[in-house]
Protein backbone atom coordinates (compact mmCIF):
# COMPACT_ATOMS: atom_id res chain seq x y z
CA UNK A 1 0.00 0.00 0.00
CA UNK A 2 2.93 2.45 0.26
CA UNK A 3 3.65 2.72 -3.49
CA UNK A 4 0.04 4.07 -3.65
CA UNK A 5 1.07 7.46 -2.14
CA UNK A 6 3.59 7.98 -4.74
CA UNK A 7 0.97 7.85 -7.86
CA UNK A 8 -1.68 10.10 -6.58
CA UNK A 9 0.87 12.59 -6.26
CA UNK A 10 1.35 11.99 -10.13
CA UNK A 11 -2.69 11.75 -10.66
CA UNK A 12 -4.42 14.23 -12.80
CA UNK A 13 -7.71 15.25 -10.42
CA UNK A 14 -11.14 14.57 -11.91
CA UNK A 15 -12.98 17.94 -12.74
CA UNK A 16 -15.38 18.94 -10.01
CA UNK A 17 -18.24 19.57 -12.53
CA UNK A 18 -18.98 19.99 -16.26
CA UNK A 19 -17.80 23.54 -16.21
CA UNK A 20 -14.87 22.68 -15.23
CA UNK A 21 -14.46 19.14 -17.66
CA UNK A 22 -15.30 21.34 -20.38
CA UNK A 23 -12.78 24.08 -19.55
CA UNK A 24 -9.72 21.62 -18.59
CA UNK A 25 -10.93 19.47 -21.66
CA UNK A 26 -11.08 22.80 -24.16
CA UNK A 27 -7.24 23.57 -23.25
CA UNK A 28 -6.17 20.17 -23.16
CA UNK A 29 -2.75 19.59 -25.30
CA UNK A 30 -3.28 16.07 -25.67
CA UNK A 31 -7.06 16.51 -26.33
CA UNK A 32 -5.71 18.77 -29.08
CA UNK A 33 -2.83 16.47 -30.48
CA UNK A 34 -4.66 13.46 -30.59
CA UNK A 35 -8.56 14.82 -31.93
CA UNK A 36 -7.38 18.21 -33.77
CA UNK A 37 -8.34 21.98 -32.91
CA UNK A 38 -12.25 21.05 -35.21
CA UNK A 39 -13.43 17.68 -32.93
CA UNK A 40 -12.16 19.68 -29.44
CA UNK A 41 -14.06 22.77 -30.37
CA UNK A 42 -17.00 20.77 -31.60
CA UNK A 43 -17.17 18.59 -28.46
CA UNK A 44 -16.41 21.63 -26.50
CA UNK A 45 -19.31 23.78 -27.75
CA UNK A 46 -22.12 20.41 -27.23
CA UNK A 47 -20.87 20.22 -24.30
CA UNK A 48 -21.39 24.22 -22.99
CA UNK A 49 -24.93 23.61 -24.38
CA UNK A 50 -25.45 20.42 -22.64
CA UNK A 51 -24.52 22.34 -19.51
CA UNK A 52 -26.98 25.71 -20.20
CA UNK A 53 -29.60 23.73 -20.80
CA UNK A 54 -29.21 21.81 -17.75
CA UNK A 55 -28.87 24.92 -15.75
CA UNK A 56 -31.97 26.71 -16.77
CA UNK A 57 -33.88 23.33 -16.43
CA UNK A 58 -36.25 23.57 -13.87
CA UNK A 59 -36.73 19.81 -11.68
CA UNK A 60 -40.22 18.35 -10.45
CA UNK A 61 -38.73 18.81 -6.52
CA UNK A 62 -37.63 22.85 -7.57
CA UNK A 63 -41.28 23.16 -8.82
CA UNK A 64 -42.13 21.79 -5.97
CA UNK A 65 -40.88 24.32 -3.75
CA UNK A 66 -41.73 27.05 -5.82
CA UNK A 67 -38.29 27.94 -7.45
CA UNK A 68 -37.89 29.40 -11.18
CA UNK A 69 -35.16 29.92 -13.18
CA UNK A 70 -34.91 32.99 -15.62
Amino acid sequence: MHQQAPLRALATPVPADLTEAVHTFHSNQTALDAFGHNVVRHYTRAAQAENTRHRTHVTDIERQHGITRG
